[in-house]
């Protein structure tokens, strides 16, 4: 396809600090046929008005405050319709593009029964955090491309799943596969989940590693949360809507996405993991 029309979809939350680089990087994009759809989830720092003063084109779309991540995805999505799009982009307000990101996640596009996700580099310092990867049932923990792929010339790595950081899905698979789960996976593992669905259906998923993104890692929803260690921050760490570590929305998710044989085990160890990783960070301190 010569000149694909591209609809970007981002949700924020109180954003205003990340505004201005995020919109200054797409500003600069050598490609240009896309319409970029934020929904501002109940922002109260001025969010929007300073996405009008400096990118007046962005359709902004208002949430109530409980959308959360997976519900302001299905409603930028819903909403782009009108623009008739080839493909859909979903992507986070904390980091920025190179120029030529966009030009490059559409240059290789293989067919439309493929999701492309984009590689991760640290906004802070641009070292490279993922390739992504694919999943070990066994240990409960993915190989990570980076290891499998250190020197190869390939630029389609594939994965079992992919974060919605970046991702590339074609207009013709959401009309398949429909939208994302935002009952059963409010805020996080819906972009996993969705993923796995895909390839299980036959949809190949892989990661674009020349289409680079750098993010800012310190802004997850979790960071706090390991701020201090206490009996609280544990339970909110297990049980918040905002943490990844939200032992149910795993459980969850594996119910979806782990073959059955391997469900228990998997279970098991991930809880353990997950676990284990709250005290780690704290005896790694």
């Amino acid at each position: 396809m010569k000149n694909p029309r591209l609809a970007i979809i981002c949700p924020i939350y109180n954003a205003k600090k990340y505004i201005p680089d995020f919109l200054e990087s797409f500003k600069k994009q050598t490609f240009s046929n896309f319409k970029l759809f934020i929904i501002d989830d109940g922002s109260v720092d001025g969010s929007s008005a300073l996405i009008k003063e400096i990118f007046p084109n962005v359709v902004i779309i208002q949430g109530d405050g409980n959308y959360w991540w997976t519900k302001s995805i299905n409603k930028g999505i819903k909403d782009a319709l009108v623009f008739n799009p080839n493909y859909f982009l979903l992507i986070n307000v904390d980091l920025i593009v190179e120029e030529n990101y966009l030009e490059t996640l559409l240059k290789y596009i293989p067919n439309d029964n493929t999701i492309i996700g984009s590689a991760q580099y640290d906004i802070n310092n641009r070292k490279l955090i993922s390739l992504g990867g694919n999943r070990n049932w066994l240990t409960a923990k993915d190989i990570q491309n980076i290891d499998i792929y250190p020197n190869s010339d390939k630029i389609l790595l594939p994965v079992s799943h992919f974060c919605g950081r970046g991702l590339l899905i074609p207009a013709v698979l959401i009309r398949t596969l429909g939208l994302f789960d935002e009952k059963r996976f409010p805020h996080y593992a819906a972009d996993d989940v969705y993923t796995f669905v895909a390839a299980k259906k036959g949809v190949k998923v892989v990661c674009n590693k020349l289409a680079k993104i750098y993010s800012d890692q310190e802004n997850t929803g979790i960071t706090k949360l390991f701020s201090e260690l206490s009996l609280s921050n544990f339970y909110n760490y297990i049980t918040s809507i905002k943490s990844s570590g939200n032992l149910k929305i795993r459980w969850r998710a594996a119910f979806y996405i782990a073959p059955k044989k391997y469900l228990i085990p998997y279970v098991f160890i991930d809880t353990i993991r997950t676990i284990g990783s709250y005290i780690k960070s704290f005896l790694m301190k």
